[in-house]
């Protein structure tokens, strides 16, 4: 049995993921440190706790609107070079920051920068997002999505404690200016991806519709449509903390204080969460996972009201932030999983709206709810109604379980035959499972045509029972194909005519893989010319002139 110390050993022995992850934990870095000194800055400055919340809202709102588009640009363009110029753009942004505070500008230029820098920034997460299953294989992934929540509770204790010391040294535009370094350091990080990786949204198409896709391929999947409703539960409660924690802070003796206290509990909550996900998201049944995540992350906040001891008020949100990271990883795997890799940008960045508004939902009604009634009934109300609203959700999840079991299962089927099949036999996991869900299944009787000589080549086929007779104008004596084999993939590997005309020998199941579909499960970890090697052999004896051909074209 694999331990955790050598799962995590596994993940970070992928470059593209070292490289990945390593950008977008210089960014996350810098963007932290950032806030803390043009918060301080912007105070000092105008005096004014008005000016912080717009400075905030400058960060969300226009977040909050641009996402799905950003969603869109990482579908439709590489994604390593939307990761490249948003960190760019970003960095570029940085330095307009620096100026401000440098000639001491007006602040509302700060205010609209910080606009145009939530905009730049945002095609940045789901493109990264998205790219992640692309540089590990399967069996990594929930480890990989691990480290990212591990990390991001790191960065919520060492971005705000980096941006203390630079506001310690006084100097403000030495600060900023680090956070335009971050952004630039992790564009060239990006910049030695070796990935590839594109969706399915054409350049040409409306964006409209371009998101409505990313909308029809989440309703399209159950089970990711519900873990964004958990999610966003999830990150609702987490919204809370923006209002509550100084109110915390103070019914457990701390004072104003504490909020750095009970912020780094759940940061360290965070990253135990992240180690505890990594294993759990490898499970097949996500209900007790998801539902019992909101559950502790909840409870937490009702047993503070009956608490005024400090060390256990940070200790409960130590187990809040538990919770709150286990639905965070599990859910993301789970939809990396499930959704199309030509539009899973597309769903992260529906994910990260649906994410932000619920923050605000909830830091809005926890407020509402401490305007209206004390402290401690306050936070009764909500550990305990977020915790009943998970458990009434919980049979949504209970179903879509029982379907993806089933779906999992007649994937795992399909991928052993793949695996006995030359021609995939050294792919991924990854690339196997994609491969088994995008087959279509035939039924072939004796004597029926599934290809002919010289016809285009759109598609392959997976023999997975049965027997298909193969004849050529050029190579007489070909031997039957039995099953498991394949073919049709001459044509789609190499982008030639049919060079054999294919009959039924006997009944046979075929499994079809349209050329789109096979590409787009291969073309990620760039196998094209691995595969290519088998097929040659076939090619060689069935026409050598086209071999050849076909060797020239693809070197």
């Amino acid at each position: 049995m694999a331990t955790p110390l050598n799962r995590y050993a596994a993940a970070f022995r992928y470059r593209d993921f070292r490289l990945l992850i390593t950008s977008s934990f210089i960014n996350s870095v810098g963007s932290w440190a950032a806030t803390v000194v043009l918060d301080v800055y912007v105070f000092n400055v105008t005096g004014s706790l008005g000016w912080l919340a717009a400075m905030a809202a400058a960060g969300w709102i226009p977040g909050l609107l641009i996402a799905p588009v950003a969603g869109v640009l990482a579908d439709r363009l590489d994604r390593r070079r939307v990761m490249i110029v948003s960190a760019l753009l970003s960095g570029i942004v940085g330095v307009g920051f620096v100026l401000i505070v440098v000639t001491d500008a007006p602040i509302i230029l700060m205010l609209l920068l910080g606009i145009v820098a939530s905009i730049v920034r945002a095609p940045y997460g789901p493109a990264a997002g998205a790219l992640t299953p692309e540089v590990v294989d399967e069996q990594a992934l929930p480890t990989a999505n691990a480290v990212f929540a591990g990390l991001d509770n790191i960065v919520i204790v060492i971005g705000p404690a980096i941006g203390g010391l630079l506001v310690l040294i006084d100097q403000p535009a030495i600060g900023v200016g680090f956070n335009a370094a971050s952004y630039f350091a992790a564009a060239i990080l990006a910049l030695f991806l070796r990935v590839r990786s594109r969706g399915d949204a054409a350049p040409g198409e409306r964006l409209v519709r371009q998101i409505l896709d990313g909308v029809n391929a989440l309703r399209a999947t159950p089970t990711a449509a519900v873990l964004v409703l958990f999610a966003a539960l999830d990150t609702m409660l987490a919204g809370a903390y923006t209002v509550v924690y100084i109110p915390i802070s103070t019914h457990v003796g701390m004072g104003t204080q504490g909020y750095g206290y009970l912020l780094a509990g759940a940061a360290v909550g965070g990253i135990v969460g992240a180690l505890v996900a990594d294993r759990l998201s490898r499970a097949r049944r996500l209900a007790p996972i998801i539902v019992g995540g909101v559950v502790v992350q909840s409870i937490p906040y009702a047993l503070t009201a009956f608490t005024d001891l400090a060390a256990i008020g940070i200790g409960l949100q130590v187990l809040s932030g538990i919770g709150m990271v286990v639905v965070d990883v599990v859910a993301l795997t789970a939809i990396q999983r499930e959704v199309a890799a030509g539009r899973l940008s597309r769903v992260l960045s529906l994910l990260d709206t649906v994410a932000l508004l619920a923050s605000v939902i909830g830091s809005i009604g926890a407020a509402a709810l401490l305007s209206a009634l004390p402290l401690e009934v306050s936070l009764v109300l909500l550990g305990g109604g977020f915790t009943l609203v998970a458990l009434a959700l919980a049979p949504v999840l209970v179903r879509t379980d029982r379907t993806s079991a089933a779906q999992a299962a007649v994937l795992a089927d399909r991928v052993r035959v793949l695996d006995g099949i030359r021609l995939f036999a050294q792919s991924s996991y990854a690339v196997k499972e994609r491969l088994a869900g995008a087959v279509e299944v035939q039924q072939l009787a004796p004597g029926d045509v599934l290809v002919r000589e010289g016809e285009d080549a759109d598609a392959l086929w997976v023999l997975a029972d049965g027997a298909l007779s193969v004849t050529s104008s050029t190579a007489p004596g070909i031997p039957d194909v039995v099953a498991p084999d394949v073919v049709g993939e001459l044509g789609v590997l190499t982008g030639l005519p049919r060079t054999a005309t294919v009959v039924a020998a006997s009944p046979a199941t075929l499994w079809r893989v349209s050329a789109d579909d096979f590409v787009a499960a291969i073309e990620p970890q760039r196998q094209p010319l691995l595969l290519l090697g088998p097929s040659m052999v076939r090619l060689r004896r069935t026409h050598p002139d086209l071999a050849a051909t076909a060797a020239v074209g693809g070197s």
